[in-house]
C-alpha cells in the first residue's frame, strides 16, 4: 500500500493603495507646445484671476516664462469637490521679482469666505519648490484654491500642481489560499471599505478562464479591519487559481490579484496480489479527480512500462504479463 501525500502552495497577494489624481497642472513656462503653460491656458481651463497685476511673462525663447503676480492680485482655481479626496496638495516653484519678496497667502475660498492655509514669503530670485497640504474634511461644501499676493512687491510663480489623494473604495491588505482536508481555504482582509456590496469568488484551473463560484457579502462602509473566509470544496488536483471581484453598491467593480494553490492527489492505493504472473488489480480509496500517469519501474529505477489512468477511475487491472521475473514498483504522477 502506498500513500500519495497531499501538498499545497499558498501565494499571498495583494495590497491596494490610495492613488493621487491631478486636479490642475500648469507650468506657466510660456511654451505652448508643452500643454498647459500660460495664464491663457489656465483661464481656458476654468481658473480665474482677481486684481489687475497678474501677467504671463515669457523670455525670448518662449520656454522659460513665469506667472507674475503683483499686489492685491490672485489666481483662483475652479471649484473643487473636496469630499472626493482624503488629502489635497499644492506644489509650486516661487521666486522674487525685482526686489525682496512679499507675503503670499495660499488658501481656500468657500461659503465662509477665504481661509488662509499657509503664508509664504519668497526670499530669493532663484526658484524654490514647495508643497503644502490641505485637509479636505475642513471644507465640507467644497471650495477653490487661491494664491494671492498680499504685499507690495511682485513674485514669480511656475510649475503649479494641485493634486488630490483619491481613497480606494475597498483597501485589500491580504488575499491568501491554502489546502486543507482536500479543500482550499481562502481568506482575505480589508483595511477599510466604502460602499462595498460583496466579493465574488472566481476560479480557474488554467489561470486564464475564470468562472464565478460563489459570493461573500461585504459590510458596506467601515474604517475598521474586516476579515473574510471561504472554502472551496471542489478543488482539482494540480494548480487552482482564485481571484476576488469586489463589487460596489453602484455596480462598479475591481479585481484582486490571483492566489494560486497547488493540490496533489491524496489517495490510498492497494495493489494485489503481490506475487503475480500476468496481471494485478489496483484499487484506489477514491476516484481520481484528474488524469494521472502510471509508470512501472524496476529496482534500478528504469522505466519498464507507462500509461495514463483516466479521471474518475477507482479500480483497474494492470497487465504485467510481458515483464521478466523480478521486483517492480508502480508510480503515479500527477501533472502540476
Amino acid at each position: 500500500m502506498k500513500k500519495l501525500l497531499l501538498s499545497f502552495f499558498a501565494l499571498v497577494l495583494t495590497i491596494s493603495l490610495a492613488t493621487g489624481q491631478i486636479i490642475y497642472e500648469n507650468t506657466f513656462l510660456g511654451d505652448n507646445s508643452a500643454g498647459e503653460s500660460t495664464l491663457a491656458d489656465a483661464i481656458a481651463s476654468g481658473l480665474t484671476t482677481s486684481g489687475t497685476d497678474i501677467t504671463q511673462n515669457n523670455n525670448s525663447s518662449g520656454t522659460n516664462g513665469y506667472l507674475r503676480i503683483g499686489a492685491g492680485s490672485c489666481l483662483i482655481s475652479a471649484a473643487i469637490d473636496f469630499s472626493a479626496y482624503t488629502e489635497i496638495t499644492i506644489s509650486y516653484a516661487i521666486a522674487t521679482f525685482g526686489g525682496n519678496g512679499s507675503t503670499v497667502n495660499i488658501g481656500v475660498i468657500d461659503d465662509n469666505g477665504t481661509s488662509v492655509v499657509q503664508m509664504v514669503t519668497p526670499t530669493s530670485s532663484s526658484y524654490t519648490s514647495q508643497t503644502i497640504t490641505i485637509d479636505p474634511s475642513t471644507y465640507v461644501n467644497g471650495g477653490s484654491i487661491s494664491i494671492c499676493q498680499s504685499g507690495t512687491n511682485r513674485l514669480r510663480l511656475r510649475n503649479l500642481v494641485i493634486q488630490g489623494v483619491v481613497p480606494t473604495p475597498v483597501e485589500l491588505i491580504s488575499f491568501e489560499g491554502s489546502a486543507k482536508n482536500k479543500n482550499v481555504d481562502l481568506s482575505w482582509s480589508t483595511a477599510s471599505e466604502e460602499n462595498n456590496s460583496h466579493f465574488e469568488i472566481e476560479y480557474s484551473t488554467n489561470g486564464r478562464d475564470f468562472t464565478y463560484i460563489d459570493k461573500v457579502e461585504g459590510v458596506g462602509t467601515t474604517a475598521e479591519v474586516q476579515t473574510y473566509q471561504f472554502t472551496h470544496t471542489e478543488a482539482a488536483a494540480g494548480k487552482n487559481y482564485y481571484r476576488l471581484r469586489q463589487v460596489d453598491f453602484d455596480g462598479a467593480f475591481e479585481y484582486s490579484s490571483v492566489a494560486v494553490v497547488t493540490m496533489r492527489t491524496d489517495a490510498v492505493i492497494d495493489v494485489y496480489p503481490t506475487m503475480v504472473a500476468s496481471s494485478v488489480q489496483v484499487v484506489l480509496e477514491k476516484s481520481l479527480t484528474t488524469d494521472v500517469t502510471l509508470q512501472v519501474v524496476d529496482i534500478t529505477g528504469r522505466q519498464i512500462q507507462t500509461g495514463t489512468i483516466a479521471k474518475g477511475t477507482e479500480q483497474f487491472e494492470l497487465n504485467v504479463n510481458d515483464l521478466d521475473k523480478g521486483a517492480y514498483f508502480i508510480q503515479f504522477n500527477v501533472a502540476g
